[in-house]
């Protein structure tokens, strides 16, 4: 399992989006305010000493992070397995999501979710 990645939704003061940022070791992405991740970690993932093959079992759109009233949901869309704090999700799955929640993609990548 590779330990490599942080979700962070940082939330703007003057509306009821959060800016979506993907933090790596020492880079972060700017994904606005509904995103889909997924190719991003596949490619950390390889940067970092996964096999190709681990890597391509993360889709290129694993799950998408977005905005519903006051708080952060995500939406599992990749059919490779994914979970929450341990719990397993399917395909078309939505769940809250909540600062320090682990997520796991495809047995392959685990990353901590942070909201702020």
């Amino acid at each position: 399992m590779y330990v490599i990645y942080r979700v962070v939704m940082a939330s703007k003061v003057e509306t009821s989006h959060s800016e979506i940022k993907l933090e790596t070791p020492g880079t972060t992405i700017n994904a606005g305010t509904d995103a889909t991740v997924g190719t991003v970690l596949r490619n950390i993932a390889y940067l970092y000493g996964c096999s190709k093959e681990e890597a391509l079992t993360i889709h290129r759109e694993h799950v998408r992070f977005y905005n519903d009233d006051d708080c952060v949901k995500m939406h599992v869309i990749g059919e490779n397995p994914t979970a929450v704090n341990g719990e397993s999700l399917s395909t078309g799955d939505t769940v809250a999501v909540s600062d320090g929640d682990i997520l796991e993609l495809s047995s392959v990548v685990e990353a901590r979710i942070v909201v702020e």
